[in-house]
């Protein structure tokens, strides 16, 4: 039967569909397979008006795949690798496809992987030489979470291990932590490893599809079928991965250009795409299923990693602290030589809040004071830069 049934009962209900979120994977009965729109649309804006949650990339990957049940996503830089349903046939697939629509390689997913085959992708950020070369990918059909590599003639399974849901449908790894993040729509979300399926888990409110790594920022999103307005189902939520708490910052794109409506699909973290850091969203959307690249941040603001003890001769924050309270708290850095130096705040939106320093500074250590007094509670980076080098710190004001 497979998903045949499924998609003759939701054809019955389409009105409920959109007016509900739902609790189990559902074709769009919407969907026209008939492409009306364009394959692609990017919408490039200078730095400075591009706003977070602003939608500056789509692909209609539908119409290139030929396949209207897409799940799953990750990126390596230069091509996006999709989960499919096959348009309801078996056996599932996995699609190769680049930033430019052209389709690279088609997979099949293994036997033991029915119904609606692997959700969302997550990768361990190791790969080959060229296009559709990739080792390790992650996805999860069970209770399982599946490892699989793809060499560009052949998907190799490797099996898998225990995860905490079944399915452990929204799937992000972070690759510093070789640690793990799932939940299954309403489920607690987790964190887990390969040896142990709960390292810890947290309430969860939202109906998660896909989860995403920011390894430029150091934070997990997630893209729950949430109401983002309107038509669309595809709120993304941001979450502290030391203690696994949601910070508060969601986003609820809707500025699409090639769909109408929309649920969320899968969800990955793209660094530098378009010299911008965005998130890549899978929506199964109206008309198709399409790819969109939502914009965080320009690509090195806030930085990369937080501050660490530096020693003498090396360029960076001393000891910069991860928890400040409010009042005047001076920040130490060290220069390996004489230079103009750059030191600003910004928050977690990437605004800039204060400028610390815009000066020449001399060799060695060297310190500005920051007055935290009348800022709002929350996360915020110091970005200083100095002699074409750069560094970030993230920093969370208390009470």
């Amino acid at each position: 039967m497979k998903k045949y049934a499924v998609l003759c009962s939701i054809i019955l209900c389409a009105t409920v569909l959109w007016a509900t979120v739902p609790d189990a994977d559902v074709i769009n009965p919407l969907q026209d397979v008939v492409q009306k729109t364009p394959v692609s649309n990017e919408t490039y804006k200078p730095a400075g008006t591009r706003a977070p949650g602003d939608v500056i990339y789509e692909l209609d990957v539908q119409l290139i795949c030929n396949d209207n049940q897409l799940l799953g996503i990750e990126w390596d830089g230069e091509c996006f690798y999709i989960t499919g349903g096959a348009t309801a046939t078996d056996p599932n697939k996995v699609y190769v496809v680049d930033t430019l629509g052209t389709l690279i390689h088609t997979y099949d997913q293994p036997g033991y992987s029915t119904g609606w085959g692997w959700r969302d992708l997550a990768w361990d950020g190791v790969n080959g030489p060229g296009g559709g070369v990739m080792d390790t990918l992650y996805g999860s059909v069970d209770g399982n979470v599946a490892k699989f590599s793809l060499d560009g003639a052949a998907l190799t399974y490797y099996g898998g291990f225990a995860g905490p849901q079944n399915p452990n449908r929204a799937l992000g790894y972070d690759n510093d932590q070789e640690v793990f993040f799932t939940a299954n729509f309403a489920s607690d979300c987790y964190m887990f490893n390969k040896t142990s399926s709960n390292l810890m888990n947290v309430a969860n409110t939202l109906n998660m599809y896909g989860c995403a790594y920011d390894s430029d920022s150091n934070w997990v999103w997630w893209h729950s079928q949430d109401p983002a307005g309107g038509t669309f189902a595809d709120q993304l939520t941001q979450m502290d991965p030391a203690t696994m708490a949601f910070t508060g910052l969601t986003y609820a794109p809707s500025n699409f250009t090639l769909i109408t409506a929309g649920i969320a699909g899968g969800l990955c973290y793209g660094s530098n795409f378009r010299n911008s850091d965005v998130l890549f969203l899978l929506v199964q959307g109206t008309p198709d299923d399409i790819v969109a690249a939502v914009y965080l941040r320009d690509h090195g603001v806030p930085g990369v990693e937080e501050g660490q003890k530096q020693v003498a001769g090396e360029f960076g924050f001393v000891n910069a602290a991860t928890m400040l309270s409010r009042g005047n708290r001076v920040i130490s850095y060290q220069l390996p030589s004489a230079s103009p130096v750059s030191l600003t705040v910004y928050d977690i939106a990437g605004s800039r809040v204060a400028t610390l320093v815009e000066s020449h500074q001399q060799t060695g250590l060297n310190t500005a004071t920051w007055n935290t007094s009348n800022l709002t509670p929350g996360v915020y980076f110091l970005r200083l830069s100095a002699n074409g080098k750069s560094e970030s710190a993230k920093v969370i004001i208390g009470r």
